[in-house]
């Protein structure tokens, strides 16, 4: 092949070289821009045991329109809660997982990928008298019982057994509407009447019209503690601890 044979050869090779590139070139500007998303939504708030000392188990709020509410047992500071947030867009702020003080109402806005965003307004609260008596009445299983004896005697001369018992899925304190809780523990049943108290406290007129009430150590949607201290006219004390789920 002589020099103006090759000269042409790779004249016409590379006009198609930069056809191609040509080519693929105006096929990638021609693809058309998406739409940056305008989601902006709060799909759920949990209070998780793990970040917030003083809670045994976490907590949800619960989310009407824009509004979220959250309501805590008594014994839990408001300020430097951290609350876990699942939400859908490009940030939020506060940041997430970050302590703030829940003692007034805290606002947070979601940004969506196109700059639009929405606020919601965080509400955290104590449970009321209300709120504790509705959560108590239901059917709540055994988790365990904890009970200790230092020459404690009942009235009608009855000796609680000190000891721990594990709950199987038989067990149940059922606090009904009816004014009755109805018992079942360690294949023994029995039932009394009780009263939930406004300081905190359950009294139960059992063993013999007598009042053995408790305190409510720990409450919430699934959980339960009661406690007991009691003093025996002869001077001896008995303590029991009643870990209860739902």
């Amino acid at each position: 092949m002589d020099n103006r044979r090759i000269k042409y050869f790779l004249a016409i090779s590379m006009s198609y070289f930069f056809c191609a590139l040509i080519s693929c070139s105006k096929n990638d500007n021609s693809a058309p821009n998406l739409p940056l998303s305008s989601e902006k939504k709060l799909n759920g708030v949990e209070f998780k045991a793990a970040d917030n000392p003083g809670l045994n188990e976490n907590i949800s709020g619960s989310i009407s329109g824009n509004s979220l509410t959250v309501k805590f047992p008594s014994n839990i500071s408001m300020n430097g809660l951290v609350p876990t947030i699942n939400f859908s867009g490009k940030s939020i702020s506060p940041a997430n997982k970050t302590p703030q003080n829940f003692s007034a109402p805290v606002t947070y806005k979601i940004t969506a990928e196109d700059g639009s965003f929405t606020e919601f307004v965080f509400t955290c609260s104590y449970r009321t008298f209300s709120d504790t008596t509705s959560m108590i009445k239901t059917r709540w299983g055994v988790i365990k019982d904890s009970v200790t004896n230092n020459n404690f005697n009942y009235p009608n001369g009855l000796y609680p057994n000190p000891g721990v018992y594990i709950g199987v899925p038989a067990d149940y304190y059922d606090f009904r509407d009816d004014g009755r809780v109805y018992m079942y523990e360690n294949n023994n049943s029995d039932n009394a009447p009780y009263q939930i108290l406004p300081n905190g406290r359950i009294s139960l007129i059992s063993f013999g019209n007598y009042n053995y009430e408790c305190s409510i150590l720990y409450l919430s949607t699934t959980k339960m503690t009661l406690f007991w201290d009691l003093t025996s006219a002869n001077g001896g004390r008995y303590t029991r601890t009643l870990y209860l789920y739902r």
